[in-house]
């Protein structure tokens, strides 16, 4: 049998009680107990039958605590055996369940809480009996019970209140039930665009629109976060307005709505030049720098620029030759560089040149026949004349020579070349025109339209002159004299 039979405050209760009904000092234990209340003269003051009862609805309160099933067998026989001994032998009625409450009385339920999870809301149950020849009332706490508790009324709409009945052992209590509004649900997303027209090249992350989830209840969420919330897709068309397509993401995945955006036209690009000329034909010899043309900047809107400035923003470059069409071409330089074209020229022929100066030179020594030549300009066709002349400061300042000082030469019929010479005998003061001995020439090398080299005859004279012989040549006695040169076409 277990040592510990109910808790001890209460037997030491029950024995207080004893000892200040018969006046005594004595201790009792829980066997001992019985015989002392049937001790205690019935007829005393307080010891009445009503308290005796009262006491033995403290004792079938109080709480069995035992180690095992047959100590609680045990411990509820003996108390049995005071409480009937407290009745006078009469066993008392079953106490009876007459009311119930639960707390809290008023509660506040999530909209979508159905009948049976009100319980859920309810922290305890306490049940009150009343039993037979007893009086006053018993409590029970029945929190352990709510679960067998049934509920029972209709509940009330989100955001309204309305009367719950609790149900248990056929006793029946009210709560108040409010539910609170429903959750306002995502019903889609709104789009304001703020940022005007913008300008070509834009970006959709350069965009300012404000995003902004809608629900059910007409509310609207605060400025969504590009990226997290949402993200954007569409091409931004310079010159036309475009449509932005907004996509949810995360909690606003499955919506999307949409935004124009204006996109201006894109800065024409440079593309080319373009080339006029506006100077007709121009005569032989007119350079690059003196032509007239219009050169402009091509764009890619078809548009084109004012005219450019020649060896600021191109060049020109090319052959003017005479007598025929030329092509000139244009190059870009600076913001233009990269870009070319061209144009056309038509050059007059060049006027016919018949004449052109020389200068005629030897190399120092004596013996010299041979004069080099250097023509300035080439002449176009056949050169049949050849004149040269000293130069008059040597002439003036030679002494006792022999000088050649002019020599003409002539191609004739044949091709060859004839000539006579004047000279200077300084020896004997005899000077005149001499011609070269019949069947003697001269001989001439042109090249390009020009004449590089004369020779002349060893023999030339067709009479002799005293002290006139083969040692007269294009030299003085070692010294090289220069002479001026006319090639005509004659």
């Amino acid at each position: 049998m277990a040592k510990k039979l109910y808790p001890e405050e209460s037997v030491s209760d029950i024995a207080a009680a004893i000892r200040e009904k018969n006046g005594s000092s004595t201790t009792y234990n829980v066997s001992e107990m019985g015989p002392a209340i049937r001790d205690i003269p019935v007829n005393d003051t307080f010891w009445t039958q009503e308290n005796r009862n009262s006491l033995a609805t403290i004792l079938e309160n109080v709480p069995i605590v035992a180690d095992n099933a047959d100590a609680a067998a045990s411990i509820n026989t003996i108390r049995n055996s005071f409480i009937s001994t407290l009745r006078g032998g009469v066993t008392p009625a079953e106490p009876v369940l007459v009311s119930i409450s639960v707390t809290p009385t008023s509660v506040t339920v999530p909209s979508g809480t159905t009948t049976s999870q009100v319980k859920d809301y309810l922290t305890s149950m306490t049940g009150y009996y009343e039993t037979e020849g007893v009086s006053g009332q018993t409590t029970r706490d029945l929190t352990s019970e709510l679960s067998s508790a049934t509920v029972s009324g209709t509940m009330p709409t989100p955001g309204n209140t309305s009367t719950m009945t609790i149900t248990y052992g056929g006793k029946s209590t009210t709560v108040s039930v409010t539910m609170e509004a429903a959750a306002p649900t995502l019903t889609g997303l709104t789009a304001t665009y703020t940022g005007g027209a913008v300008a070509a090249g834009t970006t959709l992350d350069q965009l300012n629109e404000v995003i902004k989830a809608t629900y059910s209840d007409g509310s609207t969420s605060a400025a969504l976060t590009k990226g997290t919330d949402y993200t954007l897709s569409g091409t931004l068309t310079p010159g036309q307005t475009n449509t932005i397509t907004v996509t949810g993401s995360g909690t606003y995945a499955g919506f999307t709505t949409t935004f124009s955006v204006t996109v201006e036209a894109a800065a024409p690009t440079l593309t080319g030049l373009s080339a006029t000329y506006t100077g007709g034909t121009v005569a032989a010899g007119t350079t690059l720098a003196q032509l007239t043309e219009v050169v402009k900047a091509t764009y890619s809107d078809g548009t084109t620029s004012a005219a450019l400035t020649k060896g600021t923003d191109y060049t020109l470059s090319g052959t003017l030759t005479a007598g025929q069409a030329n092509t000139v071409t244009v190059t870009g330089a600076g913001a233009y560089a990269g870009f070319t074209t061209s144009f056309s020229v038509t050059v007059e022929g060049a006027a016919a040149v018949t004449s052109s100066s020389a200068t005629g030179s030897n190399s120092t020594g004596a013996w010299q026949r041979e004069l080099t030549i250097a023509q300035e300009t080439a002449l176009t066709g056949d050169i049949n004349k050849i004149t040269i002349v000293m130069n008059d400061d040597l002439l003036s300042s030679v002494t006792n020579n022999n000088l050649l000082y002019n020599c003409n030469l002539t191609k004739n019929a044949s091709g060859n070349w004839e000539g006579s010479v004047r000279v200077l005998n300084n020896r004997n003061d005899e000077s005149g025109w001499r011609n070269f001995v019949e069947g003697s020439y001269a001989t001439v090398t042109i090249s390009g339209g020009k004449v590089t080299k004369v020779a002349i005859p060893h023999t030339y004279m067709s009479e002799s002159l005293p002290n006139f012989n083969a040692r007269f040549m294009f030299d003085i006695d070692g010294i090289s004299p220069s002479y001026y040169v006319t090639v005509e076409i004659v």
